[in-house]
Parts: C-alpha cells; structure tokens; sequence
C-alpha cells in the first residue's frame, strides 16, 4: 500500500505541476491522513480552467505521458476531486484513498 500511496501522490503532484497553474511558479501542496485501515491523500494546486480527467485508454498506445489518472483511478478505492476558493486563495484538490486490510 505504501508503494502504491507514493506513486498516486507523485503523479497527482506531477500533474499540478504539468497542468495547472502552479507550473507557472505556483505552489501545492499534500497533506495526508492516515487510519487504522485506509489513507486518503490529497494534492492541492493552484487551479487550471480544466477538470482532472483521466484519458482514455487506447490497445497499443504507448505514450510517455497521460496515464497518471488512470493509474490512480485503477490503484485507489476512492478519487476524485473539488474546487475550492478560500478568501483570494483558489484552486484544485485533487485526492485518493488507499484501503487494506486492518492488522
């Protein structure tokens, strides 16, 4: 579960940084919180004018890029994400939740 939480994380982090606004010397931010059976981690960004949208999947397309959401929506029990605005702060968080079985 641990590999699985560090490679959503780092794409949800890739793509605020690819996608929205903090590429553009914004900032993000991830905060995470853990319980007795699951984790929810969540990336927020500086906001773009477009949704986080996993890309389709294609047989045979072999692209370098545009598969972190799909690997997310496949690895996650949960995603999603909400747009916010906090006073004249705005953005996205984008989050996923990891489930395993309690020891």
């Amino acid at each position: 579960v641990a590999d699985d939480a560090l490679l959503c994380a780092s794409e949800l982090a890739s793509n605020a940084v690819r996608h929205t606004r903090t590429g553009r010397n914004g900032k993000f931010q991830v905060v995470v919180w853990r319980g007795r059976a699951s984790a929810c981690v969540a990336v927020l960004d500086d906001g773009s004018d477009t949704i986080p949208t996993p890309s389709p999947s294609r047989p045979g397309r072999l692209a370098e890029s545009g598969h972190g959401l799909l690997a997310v929506q496949t690895l996650a029990a949960w995603w999603g994400h909400h747009t916010y605005r906090d006073g004249s702060t705005r953005g996205t968080a984008v989050w996923f939740r990891l489930d395993w079985k309690p020891a």
